[in-house]
This record gives C-alpha cells, sequence and structure tokens, in this order.
C-alpha cells in the first residue's frame, strides 16, 4: 500500500509554530563555523522515522508511513509486512492532527508499494527472469548492500522499482517468507496530481489509491518477465529468435535503425513466441498475487467492499 511520501508544507511559520508549541519534534540547526553562532534556519528533526526540516519560507516532511505505522505500534522499523488501508486510514487524520497539516501541505512524491510472496527465492526471478521494460534495459541494478537484489526502472517522473524483500529483512527479522516487492514511484507533483492527489488526505480516497493502483498494473504489464527456458524444446530457430528478443540491447538497435512497422511487427512475433512455448505463466501468476494482494490491503477490516467508480 502506500508507502514513502514527501509532502511541502504550504505555511512553515505554521507549521513550526506548532511543533514548537507541542513540542512534537525536538528540532535541531547548524553551527556557523566561521561565527560560532547557531544559524536560525534550517531546523530539523525526526518524527519516529519521519524527517522534518524547516526552513523560513519552505518547510517538508517526509518518510515512509507504512514503516511509521510499525514504528508506533509494533517499535519495528520495517515495511515487509501488510500495510492496510484500514491502517493508513487511522494514521493519516493522526498524522494531520499532530503537525496540523489540513489545507497546509502539497505532495510531491509518492510510493505505493506491494509485498507478495512468490513461493520462491525472489533473487532467482530478479537475476533470471526478468528482463526488461517496455523492452529496455533496467536503469538500476543493485544489491542493497549485500541486503537484497532490485532492478529499477526509471523514467522522467515515474519508476518501477521490483526488489528482493524477504532478503532485506531475513536476518533481522527472521523472515522466512520469499516476498517480492513490486514498487511504484511518482517522483514528481504533475503525475501525482494527473491521478487526482494533491495532499496527504486524498490518500484517503480508494478511487484515488485505484487509479495510482491502475497505473501501477499498466507499468507492471510492460515488463518483460518471462519462465525459464531450461527444459522447454524449442526449436533452433525459435530459439535464436528469443535469444535476440530478449536481448534488450537488439532493441535499441531496432528502435535506432528500423521504422515503426518493423518494430511492431518485431514485437508481435515476439509475443507470438513467447505463447507459443507458454512461457508467461510466471508473469501471470505474480500478476494474479499483485492484483489479489491490493484488494487484499484495500478491503481488509473493511465493513464494506471497495468498488471503484468508473471514469
Amino acid at each position: 500500500m502506500i508507502d514513502f511520501i514527501k509532502t511541502n508544507i504550504t505555511d512553515a511559520l505554521r507549521f513550526e509554530n506548532n511543533i514548537r508549541n507541542n513540542q512534537i519534534v525536538d528540532l535541531k540547526t547548524f553551527i556557523d563555523t566561521s561565527t560560532g553562532e547557531m544559524q536560525d534556519y534550517p531546523k530539523y528533526g525526526k518524527y519516529f522515522n519521519l524527517d522534518v526540516k524547516i526552513n523560513p519560507f519552505y518547510s517538508k516532511l517526509s518518510g515512509s508511513l507504512h514503516k511509521l505505522e510499525n514504528m508506533i505500534f509494533l517499535d519495528e522499523n520495517q515495511n515487509y509486512n501488510d500495510f492496510t488501508y484500514h491502517q493508513l486510514s487511522s494514521l493519516i487524520p493522526a498524522l494531520e492532527e499532530t503537525f496540523d497539516l489540513n489545507d497546509n501541505n502539497s505532495l510531491s512524491y509518492l510510493e505505493l508499494g506491494l509485498n507478495i510472496d512468490i513461493g520462491f527465492d525472489p533473487k532467482i526471478l530478479i537475476d533470471n527472469n526478468l528482463l526488461m521494460y517496455d523492452l529496455k534495459n533496467h536503469n538500476k541494478d543493485l544489491k542493497f548492500k549485500g541486503n537484497g537484489d532490485f532492478k529499477e526502472f526509471s523514467k522522467t517522473d515515474s519508476s518501477l522499482k521490483i526488489y528482493n524483500k524477504s532478503k532485506q529483512y531475513r536476518k533481522e527479522f527472521h523472515l522466512n517468507k520469499n516476498l517480492l516487492r513490486i514498487e511504484l514511484k511518482l517522483k514528481s507533483k504533475r503525475k501525482i496530481q494527473s491521478l487526482g492527489i494533491y495532499s496527504i488526505n486524498d490518500l484517503l480516497d480508494k478511487n484515488k489509491l485505484h487509479k495510482v493502483f491502475e497505473f501501477l498494473h499498466k507499468e507492471f504489464l510492460k515488463l518483460t518477465l518471462i519462465d525459464n527456458l531450461e527444459n522447454i524444446s524449442v526449436s533452433p530457430a525459435d530459439l535464436e529468435k528469443l535469444n535476440k528478443y530478449t536481448n534488450p540491447n537488439f532493441w535499441q538497435r531496432i528502435r535506432e535503425n528500423k521504422s515503426y512497422k518493423i518494430q511492431t511487427r518485431l514485437k508481435k512475433d515476439f509475443d507470438l513466441l513467447l505463447r507459443k512455448y507458454n512461457l508467461t505463466t510466471l508473469k501471470a501468476d505474480v500478476e494474479f498475487k499483485l492484483i489479489h494482494k491490493f484488494w487484499e490491503l484495500i478491503n481488509q477490516d473493511e465493513l464494506d467492499l471497495f468498488e471503484p467508480i468508473s471514469a
């Protein structure tokens, strides 16, 4: 569900006065090394895991809402468990009241992430089965300093990140699940607002959350996530094609040197080969679990089942 956010504070003075008057955060500042004097700004502090930064004309509040929920109620700094809409719908009003955020914030960054148990080591899927996004290579392929594996596919306003959540937390929390996390990052106000979301209060609107998930789902469908070719009888000619079509460098050359018509024909040929040899079962299984997890989290502990309003 909703995870990391960054929200800009509209009225910085009101925000700072509320923090000071109610002693919400122990604010710190810097010392001017040339004069030894304490600087007035910027001021910064922590509210559990959330970062608070205050400047004279702008302030920010940022951090993981999922981790905040777990730190408050479980005393655990983690986001591998489920974070339901029911929990979110209690957390956001409390956060708005604590920081006097009502009509005083504007979201500039938003993440929606879902943890799904795929039944086998996610590292295998990430390294061997997850090949491309929109027939392009990943932008990032890192190892979380030995604590996990991920591939990220970035665009200007958004990115899709697939990573090994179970490995990230297995040692610290003795996690015995095979959790793959699929995470959408919305990195600009323009993209966030295009989905009807302006402030953190809009995250209480299930229809708007559904729009974010629909965007995540559409991005997921652009992934080239294929089954293993081992133990499958493939003709030499088709195997040669599959080796080309699963290489992002091949598609880069095609985009640079071939017409749109030829590109479309080759893409259709690739899709036909994937269906011919039944190489899409893994992607279908992960997609099913992704959709199921969203509906589980948005409806769990709710009195009425959510039905999205058609556009």
